[in-house]
């Protein structure tokens, strides 16, 4: 995704095969060796990047590489862990110190996705930014929308303060920029972007309505399914 964003990617792992695999799927350059070493790092000019994500399967070395690469002239480090005791605020404040500037645990990002969705199941996809002040809604239209045919001006905010508004449409394998006289069509993937108070209102407009979830299966007991269960034990019934 990045190297298509026109972006330099160095990639470096110690095993040969992937790097040719990575090197034949993007415009990237490859270092071999282990990303815990400074000869590695200095190898991949790292005092040079903008930005040193660690993504290993191995959390410490991640942590490691990351802390290594930020004192070598990173401007930025990430890391990927695998325990979330590590992003209490206490304890994430020592990995600042150290010089990472952001940690990343994706199971918990995962299970955050299905809580978020849990809470808005007319939508197809939810996303909240901006710390949580606005949201991105993304809907499909179904053949009784009352919204095909109607022109995306129909679809609007008209308070002085806009608190909801549409920014592309995805249609037939292309996405289309939003514009006031595009036409809504059965099957569109309608993306919007709301402030929080205002996603209740664009889904009523919209013509979808939220499923009130009592009951839920959790298939699997990996750790994203067990943080599932944790987040929502008090809110559903749940069987794991």
């Amino acid at each position: 995704m990045l190297s298509g964003n026109g972006h330099d990617i160095t990639v470096i792992d110690s095993d040969p095969k992937l790097l040719a695999d990575v090197a034949s799927l993007a415009d990237v350059l490859t270092v071999e060796g282990d990303s815990t070493t400074f000869a590695v790092l200095r190898k991949a000019s790292v005092r040079k990047c903008d930005l040193f994500i660690a993504v290993n399967h191995v959390e410490n070395d991640n942590v490691v590489a990351a802390v290594l690469a930020k004192q070598l002239g990173a401007k930025k480090s990430i890391a990927r862990i695998d325990n979330n005791e590590y992003l209490e605020p206490n304890n994430k404040e020592i990995f600042i110190n150290m010089g990472i500037d952001y940690l990343f645990y994706p199971e918990k990002v995962a299970a955050q996705e299905v809580i978020n969705l849990l809470g808005h199941t007319s939508t197809t996809e939810y996303v909240d930014f901006s710390s949580g002040r606005l949201s991105l809604v993304v809907f499909r239209l179904d053949p009784t929308s009352s919204l095909i045919g109607r022109e995306l001006s129909g679809f609007k905010d008209d308070a002085a303060q806009l608190s909801y508004r549409t920014v592309a449409i995805a249609r037939g394998g292309q996405t289309i920029i939003a514009r006031q006289d595009e036409i809504f069509m059965e099957g569109d993937m309608v993306y919007v972007i709301a402030r929080q108070d205002a996603v209740k209102e664009v889904m009523e407009f919209s013509g979808h309505s939220n499923v009130e979830i009592n009951n839920m299966m959790i298939l699997g007991g990996s750790r994203i399914g067990i943080r599932i269960a944790t987040e929502l034990q008090d809110e559903v019934n749940i069987k794991l």
